[in-house]
């Protein structure tokens, strides 16, 4: 599936990468995380035992270091709505629904990650967002995430960057 916006289709990481290393990788860029389970999107930390789901996010490297030397396989959740947005692209539909939507406007800039029903577009620059859901594109693209939600990245699928 080629991304028409960028021109260039997405990369699959092909080295393993180890989660702790991954995830204090995207706390350097800026990027809040906090640990699912092993294979999972379910929060590690459930609520009767402290956990806040998405409100566990930070890029503090001690907190960070501490969860994965507890967990070392647990996935990696990523906060959005703080330095990135992501659009679910649900097959070649929605990426020309979110074209037709887009109609011109600013160039949308991120990294893309291929997913087993299409893409993840992780936008760095999204001045438009309420614009660019789904509702406005027919509901061909899957979501957007920004303030409030959150987005799983297994540590094997991470294509952070240009």
């Amino acid at each position: 599936m080629r991304h028409s916006s960028t021109g260039r289709s997405p990369q699959k990481q092909t080295e393993p990468v180890a989660h702790l290393a991954a995830a204090l990788a995207y706390a350097s860029a800026g990027i809040h995380v906090f640990p699912l389970a092993p294979r999972s999107k379910v929060p590690l930390i459930s609520a009767p035992n402290g956990g806040h789901g998405l409100h566990d996010a930070t890029t503090n490297d001690l907190i960070i270091r501490s969860w994965w030397t507890t967990t070392p396989t647990a996935n990696i959740g990523l906060r959005t709505g703080i330095s990135f947005d992501v659009i679910d692209l649900d097959g070649e539909s929605a990426v020309v629904a979110l074209e037709q939507a887009r109609d011109g406007r600013e160039q949308l800039q991120g990294p893309v990650v291929q997913t087993g029903h299409g893409l993840h577009w992780y936008v760095t620059s999204f001045p438009a967002a309420a614009t660019l859901g789904a509702g406005a594109v027919g509901g061909a693209v899957g979501g957007a995430e920004g303030i409030g939600g959150w987005n799983m990245r297994d540590p094997l699928e991470v294509a952070w960057g240009d």
